[in-house]
């Protein structure tokens, strides 16, 4: 979706029930009423196995998970059989096997768990409704296995069918299976002619020496039922009939063309992108957008109960701002047009966060995890694949036309280029070899010869006006930082390649374009920086006319400044457009927590091709610790935008400061008072005072405590009560004052959980676990926003917060 996004922070509930159970567009076997039984001796020469209709199971069993198409079994051809009497529903399964010496065999008897691990069938029935089924195991020995699963979560193999019976034989290149189930022992009666049931029927092989399945319907997978196909009970007399409308797409399924065109991307890393080899390139795309389409048109072999709204899974909306800053945005040198790659989860919100930082129009699309194209089953749960979009060729299809548009600028956020189609891979690489960038978050290792021609050029706009010295994950760079900012060309455009060096894994909740840090109170301080980074690569793999013509040149970065005297601070800028600049330097001066302690602005003006040293001054007395210099250059004409931006870290130096601030605590008891320590640096002088102030998550105070210092203590006891708090997160804040001056601040996340006298009504001593601010997803500060409505509930009256939770006052 262009120009706008909000990624997924909702958790999705689905709920698939037997909606449309009746559509024919399922696989659906005629079951015919026999006049006379057959005996189960596994010979299948009783007189109702003849002249019916066989069902084969022409799938590979879960291939749909991997491979997103209908993928033909690898196992010899498996023919089935139905029929029923008055009492019970009858199988006959024969299995061509080429291997029968081989057959794997080990089971024997009734109810191991196990049968499963041979050459075996298994039958589900879900015969009232999708709620509970099933299933019947019969191997190769005749050894049976039943047991019965209720919403498919809760399995009890303790179930048995009382008289079910089972038997097998062998012949030449077969074996055979023929079952009898009782209708009394699945709760039902006889069933009624039309009357439907669900059922699946799959194969297990191991005859190979290997796993080998096949499958009735593509889903081929015992945990979705509602792709099950459909055996309807006929009448006495009715002619009987198979339909499997699936098997067609084996034939109408896209041609596998990804082996036709990867040595296509191989050939254009290694050629560059001459006219012949744009020529191969149009029509592969072309050949590809029409594959990718071919199945999607029909609905990708799951349109009988409908397919859920995908939207989510590939659109990302703006809806949700965050706090930012607006580093480059209003921009001055044209808005760009970037088109964004990332996993599903959380990962797409850093497009939302890049978006609220930077002047983009910006397209979004996702993957299924950073190895992984298509893998979202996990994501979905047993529902995967009945949500539009979510196919391999929907998810391909999707990107294709997407990248049918030109961008400025393209960036992949932790999605490996090796996972990605082919057609994929050529849609990107040609933009960039026609002059779009491209930004690559990812470890540098790939098969392909992406990273093969190093680039030197323009340093100073990439690396100077990043606070290297203060940032965690910046400052393993801060003396080589051409090895997180590796630079590289591709035909006309500019590759960066951002080599954090920690991932996150988004599956979990991690990030798509920043590095993985542990929330904590500064946290949002060193995100803006992690940010700034990636608009900086941005910005310098952007087209010519798109990327700033401003320059910082000479950079002082992580100075130290006395508390006392404060600094002068000396930048150089060049100009490097042929009109002179006349604009306004802001400077703005955040402390560690993000809080903006000083803010002022000066005109700046460099001449054509010249280059202007500009002062700045850090104020005296501010507190000690980390600081983050921003400077940001405007147009000095309406509307104000910003032409260049940096960030520079220095420390504040104190002889007097915090060394320690309750380091012994976390969690704190409501019921009773608590103590803390605070240590510190040095003797204190006269008149120095200590405050803590606690406040809850939207920062309403409700405890302070102030203490003068005896002249020379090092350290503090200090009383806590939090009997008054009515959220379960605390942020507790020290600030040491020097006389007047406060000199030192520090600020901790602390614990205060409402005691739960029962949970669900279990006894337990546990603490309820909604924590401020969502300490889950991978402990990373995005997930400050994914439990928002949490936080909500964590900031109301421990007595409201008791009745919504458990059921109690």
């Amino acid at each position: 979706m262009k120009g706008g996004g909000l990624l997924f922070l909702a958790t999705m509930t689905i709920i698939c029930g037997n909606v449309a159970a009746q559509s024919d567009m399922l696989p659906i076997y005629g079951v015919p009423f026999a006049e006379k039984s057959p005996k189960i001796d596994g010979q299948l020469d009783d007189e109702c196995w003849q002249n019916l209709p066989t069902m084969t199971l022409p799938f590979d069993y879960y291939a749909v998970e991997t491979s997103g198409r209908p993928v033909a079994t690898k196992s010899p051809p498996t023919f089935a059989k139905f029929c029923y009497d008055q009492k019970a529903l009858y199988v006959a399964i024969q299995l061509q096997e080429q291997n029968l010496t081989k057959t794997r065999r080990f089971i024997f008897g009734r109810d191991a768990y196990d049968t499963w691990t041979d050459d075996c069938v298994e039958l589900m029935l879900s015969p009232k409704d999708l709620s509970y089924r099933f299933k019947f195991t019969v191997n190769a020995n005749g050894a049976h296995y039943d047991e019965v699963d209720l919403d498919f979560t809760l399995v009890h193999p303790s179930w048995n069918s009382t008289s079910w019976q089972a038997a097998t034989s062998q012949g030449e290149n077969a074996w055979f299976i023929e079952i009898a189930i009782p209708f009394h022992d699945l709760g039902v009666s006889t069933p009624k002619p039309k009357e439907r049931w669900r059922a699946l029927l799959v194969r297990f092989r191991w005859a190979t020496g290997n796993f080998e399945g096949s499958s009735w319907t593509p889903t081929g997978a015992f945990n979705r039922p509602h792709l099950f196909g459909i055996l309807q009970f006929l009448k006495r007399g009715e002619k009987p009939f198979h339909r499997n409308p699936f098997e067609r797409l084996l034939q109408l399924t896209f041609e596998d063309h990804d082996q036709k065109l990867q040595p296509l991307v191989s050939e254009f890393l290694v050629r560059g992108g001459d006219q012949k080899m744009k020529a191969k390139i149009t029509a592969a795309l072309m050949m590809a957008l029409t594959a990718t389409n071919a199945p999607t048109a029909l609905s990708q072999w799951y349109p009988a109960e409908g397919r859920h709204d995908g939207a989510y899974l590939h659109e990302v909306k703006t809806e949700f701002i965050t706090p930012h800053l607006t580093w480059a945005k209003p921009y001055a040198r044209k808005k760009l047009k970037v088109f964004c790659l990332t996993p599903m989860s959380m990962a797409p919100r850093e497009v939302v966060e890049l978006w609220q930082r930077l002047d983009i129009d910006f397209t979004a699309a996702t993957v299924g995890m950073p190895d992984r194209f298509d893998r979202v089953v996990g994501f979905l749960g047993p529902w995967a694949f009945s949500v539009q979009g979510s196919t391999r060729a929907e998810k391909e299809a999707e990107i294709l036309r997407k990248l049918k548009s030109p961008y400025d600028v393209l960036v992949i956020g932790d999605v490996s280029f090796d996972i990605l189609p082919p057609s994929i891979q050529l849609a990107i690489l040609q933009q960039v070899d026609d002059g779009a960038g491209l930004v690559y978050v990812f470890d540098p290792r790939t098969k392909l010869p992406l990273f093969q021609k190093p680039s030197d050029e323009d340093g100073e706009l990439l690396f100077n006006g990043l606070p290297w010295s203060i940032s965690p994950s910046l400052s393993v760079f801060k003396d080589k930082p051409d090895q997180l900012l590796r630079r590289f060309r591709l035909g006309k455009g500019r590759i960066v390649q951002i080599a954090w060096a920690h991932y996150s894994y988004p599956h979990y909740g991690g990030h798509g374009f920043t590095p993985p840090e542990p929330f904590s109170p500064r946290w949002h301080f060193d995100y803006e920086h992690y940010m700034q980074t990636l608009i900086k690569a941005i910005l310098w793999a952007a087209p010519t006319e798109k990327r700033p013509n401003i320059v910082w040149l000479k950079v002082s970065e992580g100075f130290k400044v006395n508390q006392s005297d404060g600094a002068k601070v000396e930048f150089a800028l060049a100009n490097r457009s042929q009109k002179s600049f006349q604009g306004i330097l802001r400077q703005i001066i955040r402390n560690r927590f993000n809080e903006t302690v000083a803010k002022s602005e000066h005109p700046v003006s460099i001449g054509a091709g010249q280059t202007q040293t500009v002062t700045v001054f850090v104020p005296a007395n501010l507190p000690a610790g980390d600081y983050a210099l921003d400077l940001q250059i405007f147009t000095a004409v309406k509307p104000f935008s910003v032409e260049q931006f940096g960030s520079f870290g220095f420390k504040v130096e104190a002889p007097f400061a915090i060394a320690a601030f309750l380091d012994e605590l976390k969690f704190l008891d409501r019921e009773k008072a608590t103590e803390g320590i605070v240590k510190f640096n040095s003797p204190a002088p006269e008149n120095a005072k200590f405050r803590l102030s606690l406040t809850d998550t939207y920062r309403r105070l409700f405890f302070r405590y102030e203490a003068i210092l005896p002249k020379g203590s090092q350290q503090l006891k200090v009383p806590i009560s939090v009997s008054d708090a009515m959220a379960q997160g605390i942020l507790a804040r020290g600030e040491l004052f020097a006389g007047k001056n406060l000199v030192d601040l520090a600020v901790k996340h602390l614990f205060a959980p409402f005691r739960a006298p029962t949970l669900s009504g279990f006894p337990t001593n546990e603490f309820a676990s909604l924590l401020w601010n969502g300490i889950s997803h991978g402990h990373t500060g995005l997930g400050v926003y994914a439990f928002e409505q949490a936080r909500r509930a964590a900031s109301t009256s421990p007595t409201a917060v008791a009745k919504q939770l458990f059921g109690q006052t």
